[in-house]
Formats: structure tokens, sequence, C-alpha cells
């Protein structure tokens, strides 16, 4: 595959390239500002689309009168809705931490009523040490955790440990990680691994998850196994991108993630049309949901 070599552009360069092309620059100094603070890929190339004459894309030669005042818009306006949306998709987080930690204080009441639990177990769960449980009360927990290589104990572990400098690690560092209560080592824990706790869990912990999770919410929803998957991990995913500072107003999701977000909003009456992609209004809805 053959592609054009490019060099290293000075600002000036870059302008005088722009505009070659056919931008409008409506104020220089702005447009210096930017092109210095800002990489050119994701600030220029990344909103291009919006400015850039169809049948000319290849080339990218601009529309009649784009210019570099609207271009900047553009890229304010993605940076400022991405700071909101990244926001409440934390938040979310924040909650799914919380339903997870809750979800084992329930788990204990179920099982003060059970004769067959070790007591040593229910006094590890009643303090939150869930790492120091046997394998037995793990696997009624975590049934489907079915991975060969690691399990989700592991990996939880392994998060933790990773955690080198936190003041709060350091003081199980002597007695051993598995000391840790939920509530404190949950916060090392990234999203993912949060997800893949949820997949382990058994039906009843994962529903009653689901359940503390939309607690003092004022709409009540059902949600499966698959749609949390599809949904939380697109959340996942618009997070890293945002981060990673990609483009978000033109977001647009074509995998199967959209067919089982499409059922979940359309069961729980969210929506009365399909929709076979997610689109950023979509994603505004789906997060507004939940």
């Amino acid at each position: 595959m053959n592609l054009d070599k490019k060099n290293f552009l000075t600002v000036s360069e870059q302008i005088k390239l722009l505009e070659r092309r056919g931008l409008e620059i409506k104020n220089k100094k702005s447009l210096e500002w930017y092109l210095t603070k800002y990489n050119y890929q994701s600030f220029i190339n990344g909103y291009n689309d919006f400015f850039l004459l169809a049948q000319a894309r290849n080339l990218n030669m601009y529309k009649y009168k784009a210019n570099s005042d609207d271009l900047i818009s553009l890229f304010n306006f993605d940076r400022y809705i991405s700071k909101f949306i990244l926001g409440d998709i934390q938040n979310i987080e924040r909650f799914l931490q919380n339903a997870i930690v809750q979800t084992f204080f329930k788990t204990y009441e179920k099982w003060k009523a059970r004769k067959n639990i070790d007591d040593e177990d229910m006094r590890y769960l009643y303090q939150g040490q869930i790492l120091k449980l046997s394998d037995i009360s793990w696997k009624i927990i975590f049934s489907n955790d079915f991975e060969k290589e690691k399990s989700i104990k592991k990996e939880i572990l392994e998060k933790i440990k990773r955690e080198k400098n936190s003041k709060l690690l350091k003081k199980y560092e002597k007695v051993g990680f598995e000391e840790m209560p939920i509530w404190s080592f949950i916060l090392f824990l990234d999203f993912g691994t949060l997800i893949r706790i949820m997949r382990c869990f058994n039906d009843l912990s994962f529903k009653t998850t689901i359940d503390i999770f939309q607690e003092k919410l004022n709409c009540k929803f059902e949600m499966n196994r698959d749609e949390f998957n599809s949904i939380f991990y697109l959340l996942k995913e618009v997070r890293n991108k945002i981060c990673h500072s990609n483009v978000l107003y033109n977001y647009d999701n074509k995998s199967n993630q959209a067919s089982t977000i499409n059922y979940f909003l359309k069961r729980d009456k969210y929506i009365t049309t399909n929709i076979y992609r997610i689109r950023f209004f979509d994603l505004i809805e789906l997060i507004s949901k939940i």
C-alpha cells in the first residue's frame, strides 16, 4: 500500500496548508494558539468532515466560506459536551461501584437464614473481606466465573497490588490485601473490572446489583446480562474516546451493541421506533435513562 509521506510542519506552515486547501483564516492569532496547544491530527483532522467538500474529500478541500472560527467553535463545542458526558459516565461508574458493594451486604442478609454456610465465611462477608471467602462460597456468588487462565479474584488482587502509592493500601501490605474490605478496594478497580464482576455474578447477585443501581431513579427499567454488557461496554468505549481526545459529536456505533441496546430502549418504552446504530443523541438518551 502506498501512503503519502508527510513531514513535520511548523504552525505557520500548517496555516498556509489550510489556506491552500480553501479554509478562510478569520483570526490568525487564535488559530495559531489552537495549533500550538492541540495536535493537528485531533484538532484539524478530527473536525474536517463537517467542512470538507464531499466531491473533493480525498484532496481535503474546504467548502465555500468554511473558516477557522467555525472549526474552532465546533472543536470547543465537542470538548464541552464531552466534559459533561464524561462526568455522567463517571457517576454511572460510581453508582455501579456502590451497587456491587451493597450486593454483598444483601447476600450476607440472605445467607444469615441459611445453616449450611460456614461461620467463618459469614464473618468475612459481614466484614466485607470477600477475598477471604472459601472457594465454595466464592463459587456460589461468582457462579459465572468460567475463566480458566485468570479468575475474577485473581484479577481483583492484581489490580489492587498495582496501586503501590496508595496510603490506604500500605495499611494492608503486612497483613495481606485479602484483609481489605470491598468498600475500600473497589475504588482501585477500573470500569472494565467492574463490568467483569457483573458478568461473573450469579443470576441473583446480578439482579440485586441492577435493582440497587436504579434505587431513587425516576425511571425504573429491566436489564438482562446481554443488555448490561452492551450498554456498559459502550459507555466504557465512549469514556476512553473522550479521555483520548477523540471526536464525539459525530459518534456512530454500528456494531451488534446497537440491536441489543435498541431492544432495551424499546422494551422499557424509552423509544417507539427502532434504531440500528447508536449516534450522538442516542447516546445522550441512553445515559439520561440510566
